[in-house]
């Protein structure tokens, strides 16, 4: 048996684990050049400036700017950090990708099943259309005028061409 001041040892030690943990953001943008990765701290910023996504991973400090035509993909995910230097995985973006790449009418996503929800966003990072869609079923992309988008599934961001 389980006594009240056991019961309370265990309650204040699992406050103390969880108390010392930050939430941060992965980032790893794709390019023609590889993959770069960015732990964004919960301070950082990322955003569209001219023709770039610029990524300040704490908010005040340094930042890359990656131009929007270099960027082939950009995959979040979700992980704590503890003050022990330990990592778990809070949520993990899945491995997507879409095709063709230059689209006239009809995007279609790789690796997803069932029905997602996705979000397309210019590349001055306005959406311009959201909408469900389901693994089998082509995203319907004439209308959108030529120029480069960016579609957003999950933790996941895909660039693709309209042309």
């Amino acid at each position: 048996m389980v006594t009240k001041l056991q019961f309370l040892s265990v309650c204040f030690l699992l406050y103390l684990a969880n108390a010392h943990a930050e939430k941060l953001t992965s980032a790893a943008v794709f390019t023609a050049d590889g993959q770069h990765d960015y732990t964004m701290y919960k301070t950082g910023k990322m955003y569209f400036s001219d023709n770039n996504l610029v990524i300040d991973t704490i908010g005040n400090g340094p930042s890359d700017a990656i131009r929007l035509t270099s960027i082939e993909k950009v995959i979040f995910s979700s992980f704590e950090k503890r003050d022990d230097s330990t990592e778990s995985a809070v949520a993990s973006a899945e491995s997507l990708s879409v095709y063709p790449a230059k689209v006239e009418e009809s995007l279609f996503v790789k690796g997803v099943s069932g029905k997602f929800v996705y979000c397309i966003y210019s590349a001055t990072g306005n959406p311009v259309l959201k909408g469900e869609g389901y693994s089998s079923m082509p995203v319907n992309v004439a209308y959108l005028s030529a120029g480069v988008y960016f579609l957003q599934i999950n933790g996941s961001i895909l660039k693709f061409v309209k042309l």
